[in-house]
């Protein structure tokens, strides 16, 4: 897992971005609002932002690490995720509406990025590195993507203000 800096210039301009709805073939026009089947959920102030970045034409690795991630959010943090407290993203890396982003966070190839955001700030970001090396193994990719999900929630109304 790698820490990715604080607050850079670019990262808040690419919160901006996402609380803007900037990118709209990626994001719901109101990011305040994650698109559900069921219902659009509302977003606390404060939540973290689980962003698995892929390329526009995927192999069947990169699928299923994608449903994978899904998969564990809807599973092991259904009541976070209703509660407004947790969202996942999928972005495309090629797409020129994700340059910005995709530069930030250094992906190149399929990555997943564990955010926490306040505001419209991203406060803290964790890369995680090993979801190549996890994705053969179902059962060791769901905690490692679960066991890296769970200190973000825990932060969550941590930070003074």
């Amino acid at each position: 897992m790698t820490k990715t800096p604080i607050l850079t210039n670019s990262l808040i301009a690419i919160t901006l971005l996402l609380t803007l709805g900037v990118a709209e073939k990626t994001f719901a026009a109101d990011t305040k609002k994650e698109e559900t089947p069921k219902e659009a959920i509302e977003l606390q102030d404060e939540y973290v932002l689980v962003m698995y970045f892929h390329r526009t034409n995927r192999c069947q690795n990169c699928q299923k690490m994608n449903r994978y991630v899904h998969e564990v959010a809807d599973e092991k943090f259904a009541k976070e995720k209703k509660a407004g407290q947790l969202t996942v993203k999928d972005i495309d890396l090629q797409a020129k509406e994700n340059a910005e982003i995709t530069k930030a966070f250094g992906a190149s190839s399929p990555t997943l990025v564990v955010a926490r955001v306040k505001g419209d700030k991203i406060v803290e970001a964790n890369k995680l590195t090993q979801i190549w090396k996890k994705h053969a193994d179902q059962e060791a990719f769901y905690t490692y993507v679960e066991e890296n999900i769970k200190p973000a929630l825990k932060k969550l109304g941590t930070d003074k203000k």
